[in-house]
């Protein structure tokens, strides 16, 4: 039998659909949504409930050769009074949880940094402004040499989440080799966030940084500026530097 024109067409697209799902299933049946995104999360947590996201944010990045844009989904998710924050990335077909950054897991409310903002997220719905102040130290062992708090005002992105932007300017390579404690006291939390963190270990100024919490307390408003309610939560300093 000889198909005609329209046939032919029919066919084609039949045998495209037909390939993108057997090359879908390969892949292992990547999410291509963000509720897939976040049932597939759910599942690999053993959450209990239905996980439903709170506040998405995309972009696009590549490396030195690529011919096609990657794409990162930071997605902030609530299940039940449990919040969580997580990373997807995507190339092409593929789209997995990027280890890269480490996903939080919370009860009732939820602190986690990515790529110049600090999120909050909780039962805030009835705040009209918040506050979050970020502790740091310089520790020489149990000794504390410096402290510093940044105080940020936030931005009310969805009806559970506040945003907390941060300034993202990386030193020159100057202070790098600087022990800590030399430091200049203006450092931006980013750059504390590296610098009063490190553990030098050779004389060609290579070093490690290791994990530390951050104390964070964070302050809800009403309209009239009095104070609702107050969470003491944490974050860890690789999400402030690491994005």
């Amino acid at each position: 039998m000889t198909l005609n024109r329209k046939g032919k067409t029919v066919r084609n697209l039949a045998f495209c659909v037909l390939l993108g799902v057997l090359l879908h299933a390969l892949m292992g049946f990547p999410p291509c949504t963000v509720r897939a995104m976040c049932r597939q999360f759910q599942a690999s947590r053993l959450l209990a409930g239905e996980i439903e996201p709170l506040h998405v944010r995309h972009e696009r990045y590549g490396y030195s050769g690529d011919w096609v844009y990657r794409v990162r989904t930071f997605i902030l998710a609530k299940s039940g009074e449990t919040y969580a924050s997580f990373l997807y990335s995507r190339n092409l077909l593929q789209n997995e949880i990027d280890y890269h950054y480490t996903p939080k897991i919370e009860q009732n409310a939820l602190c986690a940094a990515w790529n110049g903002t600090i999120y909050a997220a909780g039962p805030f719905a009835e705040a009209d402004s918040a506050i979050l102040e970020i502790e740091a130290e310089l520790r020489n062992r149990d000794k504390v040499l410096k402290s510093k708090t940044f105080t940020i005002a936030g931005e009310r992105l969805e009806n559970e989440v506040f945003g907390f932007p941060y300034s993202l300017d990386m030193l020159g390579g100057g202070l790098s080799g600087w022990a800590p404690e030399d430091l200049p006291d203006e450092l931006s939390l980013y750059n504390i966030a590296r610098l009063w963190y490190g553990d030098y270990w050779d004389e060609d100024g290579g070093h490690g940084i290791r994990h530390a919490d951050l104390p964070c307390v964070l302050t809800l408003y009403d309209g009239s500026g009095r104070e609702l309610e107050r969470y003491d939560l944490s974050i860890d300093n690789y999400e402030i530097f690491f994005s």
